[in-house]
């Protein structure tokens, strides 16, 4: 799994390529926006671990651009900036997880697992539109986001929707919707039993 690393303090920049990588990351470390722009636009990451406070810019800045390209790569804010308002902001931009400095090394590896185990926010089209036998192409996404804990029942196990369709369902709630019928709630990653 390979992870960007942005941050600007050289030392701890080391610390954090040698320790993620002997839990088993592959690791780009930049110490700047700029840079950390260029790798993101050269290469496809699996997490990126970002810094707010950066000697070009804010961090925040970073993750806006990248949410602005519609990239769900999980991003993990790293920062001595740990005030709750802080924490809000940056989960606000769209961080996956936050991390106030000083840090636990092994609770870091933890939560960039976590975020990279999370189903991605969309369902690409192919996956979408492998289903055409059954599904018109005018289907559509809705992500239920305020509903989620109180459908955590259905979020594991096995969901069979009125239309017959038999599904292996993962944590997260997806309903697809074929004009105003609802077809099957299910995980980004489902699998379609016959």
């Amino acid at each position: 799994m390979r992870i960007l690393v942005v941050e600007d303090d050289p030392m701890l920049l080391d610390g954090l390529t040698v320790g993620l990588g002997l839990a088993g990351f592959t690791i780009d470390p930049v110490s700047s926006c700029a840079d950390a722009s260029a790798a993101i636009s050269a290469q496809r990451y699996d997490a990126i671990v970002l810094d707010l406070m950066l000697p070009d810019g804010s961090g925040l800045d970073v993750l806006a651009s990248l949410r602005g390209k519609k990239d769900l790569t999980p991003v993990l804010l790293l920062t001595a900036r740990d005030q709750v308002l802080d924490r809000i902001a940056g989960l606000d931009a769209g961080a996956d997880d936050y991390v106030g400095k000083p840090f636990d090394l092994d609770e870091l590896v933890a939560r960039l697992r976590a975020v990279m185990e999370r189903p991605s926010a969309t369902v690409s089209k192919d996956a979408l539109y492998g289903w055409q036998e059954e599904v018109e192409s005018n289907a559509v996404k809705v992500h239920i986001h305020h509903l989620r804990h109180k459908l955590e029942g259905c979020a594991t196990g096995a969901f069979a929707d009125p239309g017959g369709w038999d599904w292996h369902v993962g944590g997260s709630i997806t309903m697809y919707v074929v004009g105003t019928k609802r077809i099957g709630v299910c995980h980004a990653a489902a699998e379609k039993r016959d």
